[in-house]
């Protein structure tokens, strides 16, 4: 069962995802229902909006779920302000699929995005952050 959080979150995709579909945005429709699908990847209604999408644009989209990151280095079991104290310099490898990848930056605040994305070269066609203030990504 996934934390009250993460179910906000969730929840909140999903509105997204069902806001651009009543506003025609079938590319907004299908990028929130695939990043909530990324957070229940065995959820029906992200599945169905991303079909939807796909159908709606005539680009076929499937829904993909992304695969699991592998952690070089073990977490700590410490607790700190009742969360888990972790190591955010540890070292960390995110398998990528071929097509859309929603993957999170776990590493140092402040890390330069152009270092942080340097060993991906030419593979890297678009990269978006989020504006926290704007609330939406930035190409």
């Amino acid at each position: 069962m996934p934390s009250e959080r993460i179910q906000r979150r969730f929840d909140g995709l999903l509105d997204e995802a069902e806001a651009a579909i009543e506003a025609i945005d079938w590319r907004r429709a299908q990028e929130r229902a695939q990043a909530a699908l990324s957070l229940d990847p065995d959820n029906a209604d992200s599945v169905a909006f991303i079909e939807a999408a796909g159908r709606a644009d005539g680009s076929s989209a499937t829904p993909t779920s992304p695969p699991a990151a592998k952690r070089d280095a073990p977490l700590p079991d410490s607790f700190v302000s009742g969360r888990y104290q972790t190591d955010q310099t540890a070292a960390r490898t995110v398998a990528l699929q071929s097509g859309f990848n929603l993957v999170m930056w776990t590493g140092p605040d402040g890390a330069l995005v152009t270092e942080a994305v340097a060993g991906l070269g030419d593979a890297l066609e678009a990269l978006f952050t989020w504006d926290a203030a704007a609330q939406q990504f930035q190409r």
